[in-house]
């Protein structure tokens, strides 16, 4: 069971990193289509710098330097333009990065994290409790009691033929044993304590 437990933990880790690294590739790569953006951009920023500077060249020149000056303030105002719709095409695909690349990785995360740890803690939980049970309770009644009652008939089948007669008479190993051995705690080497055997009530 530890081996078991183990594999999965470590297959559980190697799904999250695998979706992880998914997840940041398909950001990188979707955030990387903003490259035409921010050409867009850049140009637009030269072109209106351009036209500022030309435009307060232009502007000195005797008489026709102010009628001169409005066409280039004109492209200056299309520069502007451009680098706001470059700037606002990173922007959009930014987000679109950030929530494709997330989702992409936490919706096959999330399912298997869900499905998988609450059975560990809730495994955790029980195991520690019965290892203290086990080693502070007189005899292993209780766990065979709850093998009896929770274990599958073909697994009681395996090892008593006769569950409620040996609970009747006190022989409790065998169906403890079964009990502790699926909460993983112990195994055929282990030597389990045992009341000693009772004759039935009449």
């Amino acid at each position: 069971m530890r081996n078991a437990q183990i594999l999965h933990d470590l297959l559980t880790l190697a799904w999250v990193g695998l979706w992880a690294w998914v997840g940041t590739r398909v950001h990188d790569l979707v955030a990387a289509l903003a490259g035409p953006g921010r050409a867009v951009e850049a140009a637009g920023l030269e072109l209106s710098r351009s036209a500022d500077e030309a435009g307060s060249s232009i502007s000195n020149v005797p008489v026709v330097g102010d009628a001169l000056e409005g066409p280039f303030g004109a492209l200056s105002g299309v520069g502007s333009t451009l680098q706001g719709a470059g700037a606002a095409q990173q922007a959009a695909i930014a987000e679109l990065a950030l929530w494709l690349g997330t989702s992409l990785a936490l919706i096959p995360i999330a399912y298997v994290v869900l499905r998988y740890v609450p059975g560990r803690l809730s495994w955790i939980r029980e195991a520690s409790a019965a290892h203290h049970i086990r080693l502070e309770a007189g005899d292993l009644e209780l766990f065979a009691l709850r093998a009896a009652v929770t274990r599958p008939f073909h697994e009681l089948r395996r090892v008593s033929k006769d569950p409620a007669g040996d609970l009747a008479a006190g022989n409790y190993q065998a169906l403890a044993r079964l009990e502790l051995t699926a909460l993983g705690l112990s195994d055929g080497r282990v030597t389990l304590r045992e009341a000693p055997t009772r004759a039935p009530e009449r």
